[in-house]
């Protein structure tokens, strides 16, 4: 993998599989070619698996990961371009890799639109990469070689009917988009946080405060424990920024009158990313006349804003979440969510704790007396309520999630 590009890549993938099929026969494929033209069309596929009777039975497109389309594998423009090269042949199924996540999708689906029609997603490495570089690693080599055996037989078993395909729950299929998504934004808004925090000594004051006051983390100049704060910092105030993204769009199924939240193509940079999202969520509260636990903001809000490179991802991702019908998304769905938003080791990382519906449930009826008593627990009609700790953020058991009248 020298002189390593996307081209080189995919050609190098093609190579790993034609070995991998001539040492498993029993896969029912024959073989993989890369960059092949539709008939009729001057696009080329990056790359074409067929059967053992020489038929195309797979198609995929291939980006690096600090690509633009590379971002995510549910990027709107690559999966549109890869459905109409799979469609233009009348191939079943094809997939998009980043190379860190790859995802297989079903190309005739009726009454789906094109961006729902993915099937199985497969983590293709346990530890994300950001640039191709890092593919010429032996220990990522030998971590794509395992992919691709295992992606080969997973395609085998559902092509031949062997093994079912999975059946994704809604909140499943949300957060393997929403973690895809959240990716590239974390790794830019942690290379902004640290080219801030060594140049510009007011930021530094800050950040250290808020890490401190807020995260409750403990300052150091060790190169390790710092490094590990900043990453922290990136990751949770993404994540932070994504919950709100997600509850206000959930709050527009009780709030019909409230805006839908768009970011024009106009906006590109942080502050005025910044400007849009603050006037959203100031309108979110207005009318709904409660969340300021879940909408007000404080300096760790101003992270995932400092880079202008991230613009477009936060864009892409809150159209990517138009997808998705929060009417069919209740507070279950959306609680599951948060909760697979980062693994257990990480939630208590990060600082980031969730309570169970039932549990909050219990602590309610014990101790809320007095429906109109405080803050949004006036609201107890709607009978369930959510807890949860981000970032040193408090949202307590009255903030509800939006349901139906």
């Amino acid at each position: 993998m020298s002189n390593l590009n996307e081209w080189t890549f995919t050609a190098d993938v093609a190579s790993q599989i034609n070995l991998i099929l001539n040492d498993k026969p029993e896969l029912p494929f024959s073989k993989a070619l890369v960059e092949e033209r539709g008939k009729g069309s001057r696009k080329r596929r990056d790359l074409t698996i067929y059967d053992r009777e020489g038929k195309i039975v797979l198609t995929g497109e291939v980006k690096m990961p600090e690509s633009p389309e590379g971002r995510s594998p549910y990027q709107e423009s690559l999966v549109i371009d890869a459905h109409e090269k799979a469609n233009r042949i009348g191939v079943e199924y094809y997939f998009t890799w980043n190379v860190n996540k790859c995802v297989l999708w079903k190309t005739f689906e009726q009454g789906k639109p094109i961006t729902e029609r993915y099937l199985e997603p497969f983590d293709a490495l346990p530890s994300p990469i950001r640039r191709s570089d890092e593919l010429l690693h032996p220990r990522v080599q030998e971590q794509v070689a395992l992919f691709l055996v295992r992606f080969l037989e997973r395609c085998a078993a559902i092509f031949s009917g062997a093994e079912p395909m999975l059946l994704l729950p809604l909140d499943v299929k949300f957060i393997d988009v929403w973690e895809s998504g959240l990716f590239p934004l974390v790794a830019d808004t942690l290379h902004a946080i640290n080219e801030r925090y060594q140049s510009d000594r007011s930021f530094k004051r800050n950040l250290d405060k808020w890490m401190r006051e807020e995260q409750g983390l403990t300052l150091s100049g060790n190169e390790e424990i710092l490094r590990d704060n900043l990453e922290r910092s990136a990751k949770v105030s993404c994540y932070v920024l994504a919950n709100k993204l997600i509850f206000y769009k959930a709050l527009r199924r009780r709030f019909t009158k409230m805006r839908a939240l768009r970011i024009p193509v106009a906006v590109r940079t942080g502050d005025a990313l910044r400007e849009v999202l603050n006037n959203y969520f100031v309108h979110a509260m207005q009318a709904s006349n409660d969340y300021q636990t879940v909408f007000s903001d404080n300096f760790g809000d101003t992270l995932p804003c400092l880079s202008d490179m991230a613009v477009s991802d936060w864009r892409a991702l809150s159209e990517q979440t138009d997808a998705f019908d929060f009417t069919q998304i209740n507070y279950e769905v959306i609680g599951q969510i948060f909760e697979g938003l980062l693994s257990p080791s990480e939630r208590h990382k990060f600082g980031q704790h969730y309570t169970r519906s039932e549990v909050v449930d219990l602590i309610n009826a014990f101790c809320i007396h007095d429906a109109k008593a405080m803050c949004s627990i006036q609201h107890a009609e709607a009978g369930r309520f959510w807890c949860v700790h981000i970032s040193g953020r408090r949202i307590c058991p009255g903030t509800r999630l939006p349901t139906k009248n």
